[in-house]
C-alpha cells in the first residue's frame, strides 16, 4: 500500500483518495464528489472521512457492522498529501492507515457514502478459504455481522 500511496503522491495531487478495491462511490457520493472537494471543503482541513456501507450481496447490508448509522461511523477516504502524511502500518496486514487526523477532517453526510462490497453470498465460501490458506482467519460474516436487511434506495452505484 504505501508504495501505491508514494507513487501516487509524485503526481503532487492537492486531494489523494484512497480505497480498497470493493468499494465504490454510491451514486450521491459520486456526483458530488468533485463539488465536495473544489467548494465545501474549508481551509485547514485536512482529510475526509466517509461512511462505508458493507455490502451483502447486491441487495443487502449489514447494520450493524455499521454502527447502526452513528453519524461518528466514518473512516478516511482522502487526504491533502502535502499536509498530512498518511501511511499503511506496517505491521497490520489489513491495511490500517497511520497518520490519520480526525480532529481536521470533513465529514461527508449520509446519504453520501462509500458501497463496501466485500462479501456476496456467492462467493463468501471462496474468499474465506483463500484467506485461511495464508494464515489470515476469516469467519463467515453472517457469525460476527448481524442480521443484513435490505439496502436503501439511496445505497446504489
Amino acid at each position: 500500500m504505501n508504495f501505491v500511496i508514494d507513487k501516487a503522491k509524485e503526481l503532487n495531487p492537492t486531494w489523494l483518495i484512497f480505497d480498497d478495491f470493493d468499494c465504490v462511490p454510491n451514486y450521491l457520493l459520486n456526483e458530488n464528489a468533485r463539488y465536495l472537494f473544489d467548494e465545501c471543503i474549508p481551509t485547514g482541513i485536512t482529510q475526509v472521512n466517509v461512511f462505508r456501507l458493507y455490502l451483502w450481496g447486491d441487495d443487502e447490508f449489514f447494520p450493524k457492522m455499521n454502527g447502526d448509522f452513528d453519524s461518528l461511523y466514518r473512516s478516511i477516504w482522502a487526504w491533502r498529501p502535502k499536509d498530512q502524511q498518511v501511511s499503511a502500518d506496517v505491521d497490520k496486514h489489513h491495511g490500517t492507515l497511520i497518520g490519520t487526523q480526525d480532529e481536521y477532517a470533513y465529514p461527508i453526510e449520509l446519504p453520501m457514502c462509500l458501497l463496501h462490497k466485500s462479501w456476496h453470498p456467492d462467493t463468501i465460501e471462496q474468499k474465506m478459504k483463500r484467506q485461511n490458506a495464508v494464515g489470515i482467519e476469516m469467519h463467515h460474516p453472517l457469525e460476527f455481522a448481524g442480521e443484513p436487511v435490505p439496502l436503501p434506495e439511496w445505497a446504489r452505484e
